[in-house]
Protein backbone atom coordinates (compact mmCIF):
# COMPACT_ATOMS: atom_id res chain seq x y z
CA UNK A 1 0.00 0.00 0.00
CA UNK A 2 1.14 3.23 -0.69
CA UNK A 3 1.82 5.24 2.04
CA UNK A 4 0.96 8.92 3.33
CA UNK A 5 4.72 9.89 2.31
CA UNK A 6 4.51 8.61 -0.93
CA UNK A 7 0.76 10.20 -1.33
CA UNK A 8 2.27 13.56 -0.22
CA UNK A 9 5.74 13.62 -2.69
CA UNK A 10 3.34 12.40 -5.23
CA UNK A 11 1.03 15.78 -4.70
CA UNK A 12 3.81 18.00 -4.59
CA UNK A 13 5.70 16.98 -7.67
CA UNK A 14 2.36 16.30 -9.71
CA UNK A 15 2.12 19.04 -12.32
CA UNK A 16 -0.11 21.66 -12.75
CA UNK A 17 -2.71 21.09 -15.71
CA UNK A 18 -1.66 22.38 -19.08
CA UNK A 19 -3.71 25.68 -19.94
CA UNK A 20 -5.41 25.20 -23.13
CA UNK A 21 -3.61 27.84 -25.58
CA UNK A 22 -7.09 29.33 -26.32
CA UNK A 23 -7.13 30.68 -22.59
CA UNK A 24 -4.72 33.78 -22.65
CA UNK A 25 -6.00 35.43 -25.87
CA UNK A 26 -9.80 34.81 -24.44
CA UNK A 27 -8.38 36.36 -21.51
CA UNK A 28 -6.94 39.54 -22.57
CA UNK A 29 -10.53 39.86 -24.81
CA UNK A 30 -11.85 39.60 -21.50
CA UNK A 31 -9.97 42.23 -19.84
CA UNK A 32 -10.02 44.46 -22.49
CA UNK A 33 -14.25 44.64 -23.25
CA UNK A 34 -13.66 45.31 -19.25
CA UNK A 35 -11.36 47.87 -19.97
CA UNK A 36 -13.32 49.81 -23.01
CA UNK A 37 -16.04 51.54 -21.82
CA UNK A 38 -13.46 53.23 -19.12
CA UNK A 39 -11.18 53.78 -21.32
CA UNK A 40 -13.36 55.92 -23.60
CA UNK A 41 -15.13 57.50 -20.40
CA UNK A 42 -11.71 58.68 -19.11
CA UNK A 43 -10.60 60.26 -22.51
CA UNK A 44 -11.35 64.01 -23.11
CA UNK A 45 -14.74 65.12 -24.87
CA UNK A 46 -16.27 68.19 -26.23
CA UNK A 47 -18.44 70.00 -24.42
CA UNK A 48 -22.22 69.54 -25.01
CA UNK A 49 -22.56 73.61 -24.72
CA UNK A 50 -20.29 76.47 -23.94
CA UNK A 51 -22.20 77.47 -20.80
CA UNK A 52 -20.99 75.82 -17.80
CA UNK A 53 -24.85 74.24 -16.83
CA UNK A 54 -28.15 74.24 -18.53
CA UNK A 55 -31.09 74.31 -16.29
CA UNK A 56 -33.96 71.99 -16.91
CA UNK A 57 -36.86 73.91 -15.58
CA UNK A 58 -41.04 73.82 -15.96
CA UNK A 59 -41.55 77.59 -17.06
CA UNK A 60 -45.50 76.42 -15.86
CA UNK A 61 -44.53 76.18 -12.41
CA UNK A 62 -44.72 79.80 -10.91
CA UNK A 63 -42.38 79.00 -8.42
CA UNK A 64 -39.50 77.85 -10.68
CA UNK A 65 -39.93 79.88 -12.98
CA UNK A 66 -39.46 82.75 -10.60
CA UNK A 67 -36.30 80.89 -9.55
CA UNK A 68 -35.10 81.26 -13.67
CA UNK A 69 -35.42 84.32 -14.05
CA UNK A 70 -34.07 85.41 -10.95
CA UNK A 71 -30.81 82.91 -11.88
CA UNK A 72 -31.12 85.07 -15.27
CA UNK A 73 -30.94 87.89 -14.01
CA UNK A 74 -27.72 88.11 -11.96
CA UNK A 75 -26.06 85.26 -14.76
CA UNK A 76 -23.88 88.75 -15.60
CA UNK A 77 -21.16 86.35 -17.46
CA UNK A 78 -23.57 83.70 -19.61
CA UNK A 79 -22.48 80.75 -17.79
CA UNK A 80 -26.15 79.55 -17.38
CA UNK A 81 -28.02 78.08 -20.21
CA UNK A 82 -32.16 77.42 -19.50
CA UNK A 83 -34.29 74.49 -20.96
CA UNK A 84 -37.91 74.32 -20.51
CA UNK A 85 -39.19 71.07 -20.43
CA UNK A 86 -42.59 72.46 -21.46
CA UNK A 87 -41.09 74.10 -24.57
CA UNK A 88 -43.03 72.19 -27.68
CA UNK A 89 -39.44 71.75 -28.91
CA UNK A 90 -37.69 69.98 -25.53
CA UNK A 91 -35.76 66.80 -26.51
CA UNK A 92 -36.36 63.92 -24.44
CA UNK A 93 -33.03 61.35 -24.11
CA UNK A 94 -30.25 64.09 -26.06
CA UNK A 95 -26.96 64.81 -23.97
CA UNK A 96 -27.84 67.88 -23.94
CA UNK A 97 -30.98 67.51 -21.46
CA UNK A 98 -28.80 64.84 -19.52
CA UNK A 99 -31.11 61.84 -21.59
CA UNK A 100 -34.05 63.04 -19.25
CA UNK A 101 -37.55 61.81 -20.79
CA UNK A 102 -40.60 64.32 -19.75
CA UNK A 103 -41.71 62.18 -16.63
CA UNK A 104 -38.27 62.41 -14.76
CA UNK A 105 -37.51 65.47 -15.39
CA UNK A 106 -40.51 66.99 -13.77
CA UNK A 107 -39.95 64.94 -10.89
CA UNK A 108 -37.23 67.32 -9.31
CA UNK A 109 -34.81 69.87 -10.45
CA UNK A 110 -32.29 69.09 -13.02
CA UNK A 111 -28.70 70.50 -14.59
CA UNK A 112 -26.47 69.70 -16.91
CA UNK A 113 -22.86 70.40 -16.55
CA UNK A 114 -21.16 70.89 -19.89
CA UNK A 115 -19.42 67.52 -19.58
CA UNK A 116 -22.78 65.41 -19.35
CA UNK A 117 -22.59 64.94 -15.71
CA UNK A 118 -26.58 65.13 -14.74
CA UNK A 119 -27.17 66.91 -11.30
CA UNK A 120 -30.79 66.67 -9.54
CA UNK A 121 -31.98 68.57 -6.40
CA UNK A 122 -30.42 70.44 -4.05
CA UNK A 123 -26.69 70.00 -5.66
CA UNK A 124 -28.31 72.11 -9.08
CA UNK A 125 -29.23 75.13 -6.75
CA UNK A 126 -26.09 74.96 -4.77
CA UNK A 127 -24.20 75.00 -8.74
CA UNK A 128 -26.31 77.53 -10.27
CA UNK A 129 -25.64 79.66 -7.50
CA UNK A 130 -22.59 79.30 -7.62
CA UNK A 131 -22.39 80.11 -11.42
CA UNK A 132 -23.60 83.23 -10.63
CA UNK A 133 -21.68 84.78 -7.83
CA UNK A 134 -23.81 83.52 -5.03
CA UNK A 135 -21.85 80.37 -3.61
CA UNK A 136 -22.46 81.99 -0.48
CA UNK A 137 -26.33 81.10 -0.09
CA UNK A 138 -26.03 77.37 -0.29
CA UNK A 139 -22.63 77.30 1.35
CA UNK A 140 -24.88 75.47 4.03
CA UNK A 141 -24.72 72.28 2.22
CA UNK A 142 -21.88 71.72 2.34
CA UNK A 143 -22.24 70.70 5.86
CA UNK A 144 -23.00 66.71 5.55
CA UNK A 145 -25.74 67.38 8.30
CA UNK A 146 -27.81 70.20 6.82
CA UNK A 147 -27.05 68.65 3.84
CA UNK A 148 -29.37 65.63 4.62
CA UNK A 149 -32.04 67.79 5.98
CA UNK A 150 -32.19 69.97 2.91
CA UNK A 151 -32.25 66.69 0.27
CA UNK A 152 -34.79 65.49 2.50
CA UNK A 153 -37.29 68.71 2.37
CA UNK A 154 -35.92 69.07 -1.11
CA UNK A 155 -37.62 65.10 -1.68
CA UNK A 156 -40.82 66.04 -0.10
CA UNK A 157 -41.19 69.28 -2.29
CA UNK A 158 -40.10 67.69 -5.28
CA UNK A 159 -42.63 65.06 -4.65
CA UNK A 160 -46.02 67.06 -4.53
CA UNK A 161 -44.25 70.32 -6.54
CA UNK A 162 -46.89 69.56 -9.57
CA UNK A 163 -49.92 69.08 -7.34
CA UNK A 164 -49.19 72.52 -5.22
CA UNK A 165 -48.03 74.72 -7.96
CA UNK A 166 -49.81 73.27 -11.13
CA UNK A 167 -52.83 71.58 -9.68
CA UNK A 168 -52.07 68.36 -10.66
CA UNK A 169 -50.14 65.46 -10.54
CA UNK A 170 -47.13 64.36 -12.59
CA UNK A 171 -48.85 61.14 -13.65
CA UNK A 172 -51.74 63.59 -14.69
CA UNK A 173 -49.21 65.71 -16.79
CA UNK A 174 -47.81 63.49 -18.60
CA UNK A 175 -51.23 62.02 -19.51
CA UNK A 176 -52.23 65.77 -20.70
CA UNK A 177 -48.61 65.39 -22.87
CA UNK A 178 -49.41 62.18 -24.62
CA UNK A 179 -52.88 62.92 -25.32
CA UNK A 180 -51.85 66.51 -26.70
CA UNK A 181 -49.24 64.82 -28.76
CA UNK A 182 -51.73 62.27 -30.30
CA UNK A 183 -53.53 65.28 -31.82
CA UNK A 184 -52.75 66.18 -35.76
CA UNK A 185 -52.29 69.58 -36.94
CA UNK A 186 -56.07 69.66 -37.90
CA UNK A 187 -57.15 69.36 -33.96
CA UNK A 188 -58.29 65.35 -34.48
CA UNK A 189 -57.09 62.85 -31.84
CA UNK A 190 -55.44 60.01 -33.82
CA UNK A 191 -57.74 57.52 -32.36
CA UNK A 192 -60.58 59.46 -33.84
CA UNK A 193 -59.06 59.69 -36.68
CA UNK A 194 -58.30 55.90 -37.12
CA UNK A 195 -62.01 55.17 -35.86
CA UNK A 196 -63.42 57.38 -38.75
CA UNK A 197 -61.03 56.21 -41.48
CA UNK A 198 -62.09 52.77 -40.29
CA UNK A 199 -65.91 53.44 -40.52
CA UNK A 200 -65.60 54.48 -43.94
CA UNK A 201 -63.61 51.50 -45.22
Amino acid sequence: PIGSGTSSATSVLALPPRPSPLTPPLRAASVARALLPRLCLSGPRDPLFSEELNLIYDSKCGVCQWEVDFLSSRDTEGRLTFTDLEAADFEEGVPTNGYLDYATALSSFHAVRADGELLSGMPVFREAYRAVGLGWVWAVYDNPTAAKVLDLGYSIFARYRTDITRGSSIEALCAARRAARSVDSVGECRPCIERRNFVSK
